[in-house]
């Protein structure tokens, strides 16, 4: 082995010096490297965070657009149409961000039509109600900014249809919130089907009776026809004619939009509790005799909504479908069960069947055991609208709008009006003919006399019985001269 020579230890060192240097130097290009990545990747996050959030700003409601496929003016007009969000948000389930906006742009719009009866705009456009609001009579500061925010939530929705983001629409209907208001507010109405009237009057056919089971020969076939003979299945048909519903508000011509916000949900709640009441109340007491079988409504004179339909305690006393309890044993069970005999095959069912009955007479049912209220027959229970207890596997419906201010006779009379009645009614026997569904608008009528504009509610409907109602055909039975 050689001897290491002192060159030799010189040139080891000056190798490791070079070797250290470009260590240092591949680390400081690795480190360059590693730090032009690193900010290159941070752009690229800012610009995604600057994309997104300017997607936020001009189109928040951007997955409701993929849902419905459309942009501008018709996915405004889709969104205001939306009954979703409400219908979630009165029912208490988790509302998503989309929901809340769509909220807060259906609440906006429906302000803006009371507004707009309160500044008597003559025609609904996109000019005339920014003037209302920023420099005619009614305008104030609130109006001023509310119109900023309309425009703005417009655009949002409006997607990439620049021409509606500068002329767009402009609400002329109230929203969803106030139908699902109405909805949900009806008890005895969501017993029944809807039938959509395309006109009016509008004849609906109904397949009722079945055809036979033809029993086909067993042998060899032969040319004997009446063996294979069938049979035709019997057809009805139901007329529906649409009687007109309205409920209005006077709005005074000197609100701002201040007082607006602060009225709307007043006057908005008010109309879905007057129509929703309405057709309870038409659909359990109306009657069309030419003169009203309840004494207190002929004295309106025919103003009253039940005077335009012949509704189930009508047709009970008028096709002999009640039974006169005297006032004795009411809420026993013997009672209520011979009431649902009395329907022979149309209350056998409990799912067709409904007991309706007032507040007073629900308190009363209590006392009987076999009426088992919701605590006792489960959350898990399929529960109907309305549907407070349960009695022989049939729901019990509770009412207001069942009278239990009428006389021994079942009507209500010029005394004595101290007695009730309830009804038993095979639901699937009954249908409602909807010609318009419940719609608020603002009305360019002004009351010079009262300085006041109109708010208008209305709905155009029908109802109508499968059968006429017999002792025959018991489609529904009323026990009456009850005391509560």
């Amino acid at each position: 082995m050689e001897d290491v020579t002192r060159e030799d230890y010189e040139q080891l060192g000056r190798t490791l010096i070079t070797v250290q240097e470009e260590v240092k130097a591949a680390r400081a290009k690795g480190e360059a490297q590693l730090k032009e990545a690193v900010d290159k990747v941070s752009a690229d996050v800012g610009a995604v965070r600057k994309a997104v959030d300017e997607i936020g700003k001009t189109r928040k409601l951007s997955a409701i657009a993929n849902d419905y496929g459309l942009e501008g003016r018709a996915l405004a007009e889709r969104v205001m149409a939306d009954t979703g969000p409400s219908a979630r948000a009165m029912m208490g389930q988790p509302l998503s961000r989309e929901d809340q906006r769509v909220l807060d742009y259906q609440q906006l719009c429906d302000n803006m039509l009371i507004f707009a009866s309160a500044a008597g705009i003559d025609k609904m456009t996109d000019e005339n109600l920014e003037r209302a609001l920023t420099t005619g009579p009614n305008a104030s500061e609130g109006g001023r900014r509310a119109w900023e925010r309309f425009k703005q939530m417009r655009v949002d929705f409006s997607a990439t249809d620049t021409e509606f983001a500068s002329t767009g629409w402009v609400p002329t209907v109230a929203s969803p919130q106030l139908q699902n208001r109405y909805t949900l507010a009806l008890k005895v109405a969501a017993l029944f089907q809807s039938v959509t009237m395309p006109h009016s009057p509008f004849e609906f056919p109904v397949l009722w009776a079945r055809s036979a089971l033809t029993n086909m020969y067993q042998g060899e076939a032969t040319a004997d026809s009446a063996r294979y003979t069938g049979t035709q299945a019997t057809g009805l048909k139901m007329t529906f004619t649409a009687k007109k519903f309205m409920h209005v508000t006077y709005v005074s011509d000197e609100s701002n939009w201040e007082s607006i916000v602060a009225l709307s949900p007043v006057i908005l709640q008010d109309h879905a509790d007057i129509l929703a009441y309405g057709k309870e109340y038409t659909l359990l007491n109306g009657d069309t005799a030419g003169t009203h079988m309840d004494t207190d409504i002929e004295a309106l004179g025919g103003a009253h909504a039940a005077a335009a339909i012949l509704g189930l305690r009508g047709m009970a006393l008028d096709y002999s479908c009640a039974t006169d309890l005297n006032s004795a044993s009411e809420f026993e069970t013997a009672t209520l069960r011979g009431a649902r005999a009395n329907m022979g095959k149309y209350g056998v069912i409990p799912g067709d069947v409904a007991l309706v009955v007032g507040p007073k007479s629900y308190i009363a049912l209590l006392s009987n055991s076999d009426v088992k209220t919701l605590d006792v027959f489960g959350p898990k229970a399929t529960v109907l609208q309305g549907q407070l207890a349960n009695f022989d596997g049939h729901p019990v419906i509770v009412s207001e709008a069942q009278r239990e201010d009428i006389s021994a006779a079942g009507y209500n009379g010029a005394s004595g009006n101290t007695f009730a009645s309830y009804l038993y009614v095979n639901h699937k026997m009954f249908k409602i003919g909807q010609r318009l569904g419940f719609e608020s608008k603002y009305s360019d009528t002004a009351l010079m006399l009262y300085g006041a504009h109109a708010f208008v509610s209305r709905e155009r409907w029908d109802f109508q019985p499968i059968l006429t109602p017999s002792t025959t055909n018991s489609v529904l039975w009323m026990n009456y001269d009850v005391t509560p």
